[in-house]
C-alpha cells in the first residue's frame, strides 16, 4: 500500500472543520501534518481538536517546513488565488474552497502554474439549499411530473373529452353565428 498523503489545512474556521472531518474519514490513506491560521487561539484550538502536529502562522512557512502533498485552502475568497499559486509553486496539490479565483485571468494563471509545477488545483462546488430543489424538483421530479401531466392530458384527449370539448366549441360558435345572423 502507498504511504498516507500528507495533508495541510490553511484556515481554521467553520469550513475547515468540515474538511477536517471528511479527511479523517479517509483513514490511513491521509494524515494531517499541519495547519496554518493567522489567529493563534483559533490555530491552537483547531490543531488540538484534530490532533494536527504542525502549527504555523502563515502558509509559506508551513509549505517550506512540511512539504505537504495536498493543501486544503479554507480561507476567505480574496486570499485563494495567491495561496493556490504558493502551493502549486511548491509542488503541493490544492483543494480550494469556492471560488478558486476571482477572474478568468486568475484561472488562466492557476492553469499555467499547474503546467509548470505538475501539481493540480481543484475547487469545491456543491449544490445547496434551493439549488437542490431546482435539480430534484425542477429537473428530476419536475420532468417526471411533466411526463405524468402530458400522459394524463393524452389519456383525457383519447378518452373522448377533447372531442366533446371541440364539439361544444363548435356548437357555441354556431350558436353565436346564428344569433348574429338573426339579429341583423
Amino acid at each position: 500500500m502507498s504511504r498516507a498523503k500528507r495533508i495541510a489545512l490553511v484556515g481554521a474556521g467553520h469550513i475547515a472543520e468540515t474538511h477536517a472531518r471528511a479527511i479523517r474519514e479517509v483513514g490511513a490513506r491521509a494524515s494531517f501534518v499541519a495547519v496554518a491560521e493567522l489567529e493563534p487561539t483559533a490555530l491552537d484550538s483547531f490543531a488540538n481538536r484534530h490532533g494536527i502536529p504542525g502549527r504555523y502562522g502563515d502558509l509559506a512557512t508551513l509549505i517550506a517546513a512540511e512539504a505537504p502533498d495536498l493543501v486544503v485552502v479554507c480561507t476567505p475568497p480574496w486570499l485563494h488565488f495567491e495561496q493556490i499559486r504558493t502551493c502549486l509553486a511548491a509542488g503541493s496539490w490544492v483543494l480550494c474552497e469556492k471560488p478558486a479565483a476571482g477572474s478568468l485571468a486568475e484561472l488562466d494563471a492557476i492553469e499555467a502554474a499547474e503546467r509548470t509545477s505538475g501539481a493540480r488545483c481543484s475547487s469545491v462546488f456543491q449544490w445547496r439549499f434551493g439549488d437542490q430543489v431546482v435539480i430534484d424538483d425542477g429537473l428530476v421530479n419536475g420532468s417526471a411530473r411533466t411526463v405524468g401531466w402530458l400522459g394524463s392530458v393524452m389519456r383525457y384527449a383519447q378518452s373522448g373529452y377533447l372531442y366533446h370539448y371541440a364539439f361544444a366549441m363548435i356548437l357555441g360558435l354556431a350558436s353565436l353565428l346564428m344569433w348574429l345572423i338573426w339579429r341583423t
